[in-house]
C-alpha cells in the first residue's frame, strides 16, 4: 500500500514540477484522474464524517447528556 502511496505522490509531483514542464500526455491523465477519483472520495468521506459528529454532538448538547458547555463535568 505504501508503493502505491508512493507512485501516486510521484506522479502527482511530477505534473506540476515547473522545471520538467509537460511530461507526458499519460502523467497528465494520470494525476488528473488522481486528483479527481480517489482524493475527492476522500475529501467527501472526511466532511461526512464530520458532519455525523456536528450532529451527534448536537444531539448530546440538546437533549442535556453532554454537560460540559454549562462548566459541569
Amino acid at each position: 500500500m505504501a508503493t502505491f502511496l508512493l507512485l501516486a505522490a510521484l506522479i502527482v509531483m511530477l505534473r506540476f514540477n515547473p522545471y520538467f514542464g509537460p511530461v507526458s500526455p499519460y502523467v497528465n491523465k494520470a494525476s488528473n484522474w488522481l486528483m479527481n477519483v480517489p482524493n475527492l472520495a476522500a475529501q467527501r468521506a472526511i466532511i461526512i464524517g464530520v458532519g455525523l459528529g456536528i450532529v451527534a454532538t448536537a444531539l448530546k448538547v440538546i437533549l442535556g447528556i453532554e454537560r460540559g458547555y454549562m462548566g459541569k463535568g
